[in-house]
């Protein structure tokens, strides 16, 4: 059988990763050549200088680390069927790490990337942002919807810590494993707080709603469908109602190990999202943008223009 001519520097990449899987993961000052390592792999894909053999043959090296052991490698198989699933995003959310000891340094690696403490950093600013609401308005109860809810953690979270709060709240996913997941988390009282499997396109609001929110889903979507489902839902607004999305910044730190576990998504800027929200709404709404420390996740906020006023 012929042997295969790989590209230049696919012998280096592949030494580098074996090396790395041999010591049983990256300690904290392999952390930076880990990522220059990730970051001209992924510069080479993206510029067409491996061929899809070549990607498969790197990925081997890592053997069972990328295999469900790991956080990298659940990202990569995707058991559920879909990236940034329910469960790896709980995972990030609990700060998972591996007890195996062949695992565990990968696991700290990806919990310590700007991307993980992210999302972990998006339950906060949930909160933050629904109590501002609530001071806001001297309100002590609003109704939310929760798109792509998955494991419910930042609305489970809410409830717990501030029981002079109330949502009333319905969550909507496709994944049914999600919502048996996130449903254990609310006991009392559970008529607040329900579930409906559906996808997001195909779902029609029966009331309107205070908050509308959705942490993880319209990176998922390209510009159309992103335009398009901002239009319909800011029309569940309440009067002083707030719609809020969150969306990965573009030439973000993590981008490149993204890259290897083949988890992509539809990256944007503060100047993209404002220009997609504009344009999803006419002159009744404002829209401008946040984001958590890091500065990985963005989030569009669309609020009626009496709410901006106030």
């Amino acid at each position: 059988m012929e042997a295969i001519a790989y590209a230049p520097g696919t012998s280096f990449m592949k030494a580098e990763i074996k090396k790395l899987v041999r010591q049983g993961g990256p300690d904290v000052q392999d952390y930076q050549r880990v990522d220059n390592l990730m970051i001209r792999l992924s510069n080479q894909i993206q510029a067409g200088l491996l061929t899809d053999d070549e990607i498969a043959s790197i990925r081997t090296e890592f053997g069972t680390t990328l295999s469900n052991q790991t956080m990298q490698g659940f990202m990569f198989n995707k058991p559920h069927g879909y990236a940034g699933d329910f469960e790896i995003i709980e995972r990030m959310y609990t700060w998972h790490i591996s007890t195996d000891q062949h695992y565990s340094k990968w696991d700290l690696f990806l919990q310590n990337h700007a991307a993980c403490r992210a999302v972990r950093n998006r339950k906060t600013y949930f909160k933050e942002v629904v109590k501002a609401y609530m001071q806001r308005h001297n309100r002590t109860e609003i109704r939310l919807l929760n798109l792509a809810s998955g494991p419910c953690t930042e609305l489970a979270e809410f409830i717990a810590e501030n029981p002079d709060y109330r949502i009333i709240a319905d969550c909507i996913d496709l994944d049914s494993n999600a919502i048996a997941y996130a449903k254990q988390k609310f006991t009392s009282p559970a008529d607040d707080v329900r579930f409906v499997q559906k996808n997001v396109f195909r779902f029609m609001p029966d009331s309107q709603y205070d908050m509308i929110w959705s942490a993880g889903l319209f990176d998922y979507f390209n510009d159309r469908q992103f335009v398009q489902l901002i239009s319909r839902f800011a029309q569940y607004l309440t009067t002083d109602g707030e719609l809020i999305v969150g969306n990965f910044a573009d030439n973000h730190p993590s981008k490149s190990y993204m890259d290897l576990v083949a988890w992509s998504l539809n990256y944007r800027n503060a100047d993209r999202l404002l220009h997609l929200g504009r344009k999803a709404v006419n002159d009744a709404y404002t829209v401008h943008v946040g984001q958590e420390p890091e500065k990985v996740n963005l989030f569009l906020h669309i609020n009626h223009r009496s709410e901006r006023c106030q």
